[in-house]
């Protein structure tokens, strides 16, 4: 299985990145390109290529994949369940794309689904079968603090696993294409007593331990590759900025200074400093 990491987002990363994601032993790299023109797409494509790292391909049409390389892994849009178009009209969207893969010599994955809950399953009832030529995808999160919990609605991970397989028909290829945990802090619980909201939040070694075991779990269940969200944090503390395998002290003037996190290192590939354990719980 390979390991892959989400780092462009309709904008270059350079070389000197990207090489670094190389060197921590990341083999693909996720290019979100659906708000790119052909020259960004190509350029993208092009400095991935250039770093030995595979580029896999968010489009959000088939007009775009005349840009994106012979051989290259693309998918069709992003979470379709959560920010649309509904199943009948992205199904019209595979078949026309399924068609401009085979011209244009490409793979064709899809429909990344946001998470294997009920919403994502419910969208794949609708959506029907697929075309005999598309590859799956998937998008998981954590429902709730411990990973290993399943979805409400799966007895198990394992569970979840096998419902996704009978949606997509189990013969073709198949990966995740975005998975990973944050450090924001998280509202767990309301203190009833106080009436005040309790927080917590996983540790850099709550997500090395989770990130570790989630390679492994997709790897037995058959996943052709696994892709990291994502290259950098943001400057907030909210989960959405949280989810990167490097932090930023971002400055006044507009620029950031780097800090691989932790979990930058899972793969082994470079030298790796175990934490202690941390606290738990915020203010």
């Amino acid at each position: 299985m390979k390991i892959g990491l989400g780092t462009h987002f309709n904008a270059l990363v350079g070389a000197a990145t990207l090489n670094q994601v190389r060197a921590l032993g990341f083999r693909m790299v996720r290019i979100d390109a659906q708000q790119s023109d052909g020259p960004l797409t190509r350029t993208m494509i092009a400095e991935t290529v250039a770093a030995d790292l595979e580029p896999y391909v968010i489009v959000r049409d088939a007009n775009q994949l005349r840009w994106v390389l012979p051989g290259t892994k693309v998918e069709l849009r992003n979470e379709p369940d959560i920010e649309g178009p509904d199943a009948a009209t992205y199904r019209a969207f595979l078949v026309d794309m399924a068609q401009g893969a085979i011209e244009y010599d490409l793979q064709l994955y899809a429909p990344a689904i946001s998470n294997l809950n009920r919403r994502g399953f419910a969208y794949l009832r609708e959506l029907g079968e697929m075309p005999a030529t598309v590859h799956g995808s998937l998008h998981w999160y954590a429902h709730g603090s411990n990973p290993q919990t399943p979805h409400p609605g799966s007895s198990s991970r394992e569970d979840e696993v096998n419902t996704w397989l009978g949606h997509i028909g189990g013969g073709q290829p198949w990966g995740v294409s975005e998975s990973g945990f944050h450090t924001a802090r998280r509202r767990r619980y309301t203190d009833w007593r106080k009436n005040l909201p309790l927080y917590d939040r996983w540790t850099d070694l709550d997500v090395v331990t989770y990130v570790e075991a989630e390679i492994a779990f997709w790897a037995r269940m058959g996943a052709e590759f696994y892709l990291l969200f994502q290259l950098n944090d943001g400057p907030e503390d909210i989960p959405e900025h949280r989810f990167g395998i490097r932090s930023g002290v971002f400055h006044e003037n507009g620029s950031i200074d780097w800090t691989w996190k932790p979990v930058a290192y899972v793969l082994g590939l470079s030298p790796f400093l175990r934490l202690a354990p941390q606290a738990n719980k915020s203010p």
